[in-house]
């Protein structure tokens, strides 16, 4: 038996931008799997590296990130390098996206006659839309009730403090991926 070779061309390296079928790497949920986020190809295969403030190297041919945290959300750098010619960087976003959780809720005290102030945050990807309620019924932007939410943050704004707005309120934060809720009181 006679073996004939064949001479594979050398071929500079070359990163593909490839996200998972299964889930968009760019936006994606918190705990979830993240991968492949880059892949490299070339002829010898080329060295590895992917950073998100830290170097990564290895055999595998894509960075995969399990149980993804918050904390790795940021801008990812994919490098192929191998000895044919110089490295190919490409760059991804990676965003991870996670429940509300109320930050900082803040009652308030308030005489009659006086304006009064309740504040909530609430740290979320995407960004949490806010309700008030009050009993049980929801507050709307009305008799002397206005509510401004920007981002993370909405404020309920008493006009002018009578005793029928003494009380406790609740903010409700919510985005695709969850609901929390905080009380709060006006006194």
């Amino acid at each position: 038996m006679m073996w004939e070779l064949e001479e594979i061309p050398a071929s500079q390296p070359k990163m593909i931008h490839a996200m998972n079928r299964c889930c968009d790497c760019s936006s994606i949920a918190i705990k979830q799997k993240a991968s492949p986020v880059c892949m490299p190809t070339g002829e010898p295969s080329p060295v590895f590296f992917c950073s998100a403030g830290r170097e990564f190297e290895g055999e595998e041919e894509y960075l995969e990130i399990l149980g993804i945290t918050r904390e790795q959300s940021g801008k990812y750098e994919c490098k192929a390098a191998n000895e044919v010619a110089s490295a190919d960087v490409k760059q991804v976003r990676v965003t991870v996206n996670y429940p509300p959780t109320i930050t900082e809720s803040k009652s308030n005290e308030a005489a009659t006659g006086r304006q009064a102030l309740l504040r909530c945050e609430a740290s979320a990807v995407p960004t949490p839309d806010f309700e008030w309620y009050r009993d049980d019924t929801r507050i709307n932007s009305a008799n002397g009730l206005e509510i401004k939410s920007t981002g993370s943050q909405s404020l309920l704004m008493v006009a002018n403090v009578t005793e029928e707005h003494y009380g406790n309120y609740t903010c409700v934060a919510a985005n695709k991926l969850g609901v929390t809720n905080a009380s709060l009181y006006l006194y």
